[in-house]
């Protein structure tokens, strides 16, 4: 039985929980740090967990009887929250995004490999059937050398809170919401991201010091090319997918649990999955399967700290690409 600390009660703790539960008969989740420690209370007894509450995370990772932790917390918060964590010989998942900068991504690669412990960055959707099933077809050639990447995530809602905050989230939308379709385009792709060039706007959310949206165009090395469509001011047109990959073959695309696959000159092919509760919550109890099977030793991080390194850098390159008003190289950041 894997006993898990929760660092951070906040609304995407909830998921989290409800993912841990599926898993009930491989882990328990022992205690609940918050700075609020009313949210943590609610925690506890919105799900009636059986959990210690800890003002301070440094008092969680201080237990013996907590192997692994889940750090939720504002952005700026996560990279000195996995160190320490890394650091008390704790297995880590955190949420995406792994920390803000480059230099704190480095630092992060470099603990893991001296620990022994291990480290999964929670990049949910990538563990949706979807989106793997995806993976593997590009892999074994169903759509032939890649042309191009497209993905996407776009809502209208109302941000509070600490993201209104360009210190605490780390710029805007583009490293919140953004950033899943970020890591897609890396997952997805059969290369490495050579530059990027990226524009934002603030149109919704006006209160936001940061933006509310941003597109992105990226080329990789082989050649091919890519585009990331994120915001928080506007919803997707009904069926458009999530992620759609074009190779000389044909084309994949889709969302969470549906994937369409056609051949030029052929019909479509198409794939649903099953629910376990609902799409988005589902992204989450494959994830959670996924980081007790690297606790347990059966299985290495499919996005560990390298990945998450990766995705902070392109990231930090759409940025800098905006603020210069030019393409970006990955060598650069």
């Amino acid at each position: 039985m894997i006993r898990i600390g929760i660092i951070g009660c906040g609304g995407i703790a909830n998921a989290h929980v409800l993912a841990y539960l599926q898993h009930s008969e491989r882990v328990k989740i022992q205690a609940l740090a918050d700075v609020y420690v009313d949210a943590a209370e609610g925690l506890r007894r919105r799900f009636k967990l059986e959990a210690q509450v800890h003002h301070s995370y440094e008092e969680l990772l201080k237990r013996e009887d907590v192997d692994a932790v889940d750090i939720m917390l504002p952005h700026h918060l996560h990279w000195k929250a996995v160190m320490d964590a890394i650091m008390a010989g704790k297995h880590v998942l955190v949420e995406k995004p792994m920390c803000v900068t480059p230099a704190e991504a480095d630092a992060v690669v470099d603990a893991v490999k001296a620990a022994k412990t291990k480290l999964l960055v929670g990049h949910n959707q990538v563990f949706s059937p979807a989106v793997r099933e995806a993976k593997r077809m590009i892999e074994e050639g169903y759509v032939g050398k890649l042309f191009s990447v497209r993905t996407q995530d776009c809502f209208k809602g109302r941000i509070g809170g600490w993201r209104l905050s360009k210190e605490k989230i780390g710029g805007g939308e583009l490293i919140d919401t953004g950033y899943h379709p970020m890591y897609l385009l890396s997952y997805l792709s059969a290369s490495k991201v050579s530059s990027v060039y990226a524009v934002t706007g603030k149109f919704f959310n006006l209160e936001m010091e940061g933006e509310d949206t941003a597109m992105v165009l990226v080329n990789f090395a082989d050649g091919s090319l890519g585009s990331v469509n994120t915001s928080w001011a506007y919803e997707l047109p009904p069926g458009d997918k999530r992620f759609a990959v074009a190779g000389e073959k044909g084309l994949l695309y889709g969302d969470l649990l549906v994937l369409g696959y056609k051949v030029p000159g052929m019909g479509e092919a198409r794939r649903e999955w099953p629910t376990v509760r609902d799409p988005y919550t589902d992204t989450f109890i494959y994830e959670i399967s996924h980081f007790l099977d690297v606790v347990e030793g059966r299985s290495e991080p499919i996005q560990g700290p390298e990945e998450g390194r990766s995705v902070v850098r392109l990231v930090t390159a759409a940025y800098r690409s905006v603020a210069e008003k030019r393409a970006v190289g990955l060598d650069e950041v």
